[in-house]
C-alpha cells in the first residue's frame, strides 16, 4: 500500500478521498457514546505509536468518560485508555 502525506505531516492511502474521512475528532466525542475509528491523523510515528495503543483504523471505541479540555477515558475492546487532548484530536471518528 502506498501512503501519500500532506504538507501538515497527515498520512493519507493513496486513491483515497478525503471525504472518505468525513467524521469529528474524537476529543468531540461525549460520555456514553460509541464511534467508530476512520482516520489517525499525525507523523507517521505518531501514527504508529497511536496503533500501538491498540487504536487503529476501524476499531470501535466506547467513550467512557470526558475530562475537561478534550481529555477522555475510553474502553477498545476489554482495555481502558486515557488519552489526553492533544493525542484525541489526531483520531478521527464517526458515531455508530
Amino acid at each position: 500500500m502506498h501512503v501519500a502525506s500532506s504538507n501538515d505531516g497527515d498520512r493519507q492511502e493513496k486513491g483515497e478521498s478525503m471525504s472518505a474521512y468525513a467524521g469529528f475528532a474524537l476529543k468531540l466525542a461525549g460520555a456514553g457514546e460509541k464511534v467508530r475509528i476512520l482516520k489517525l491523523r499525525g507523523t507517521e510515528e505518531m501514527i504508529k505509536r497511536i496503533e500501538a495503543m491498540g487504536l487503529r483504523r476501524g476499531e470501535e471505541i466506547y467513550v467512557l468518560q470526558t475530562e475537561g479540555a478534550g481529555g477522555l477515558l475510553v474502553q477498545v475492546g476489554a482495555t481502558r485508555l486515557a488519552l489526553g487532548s492533544s493525542l484525541s484530536q489526531r483520531i478521527m471518528v464517526s458515531k455508530i
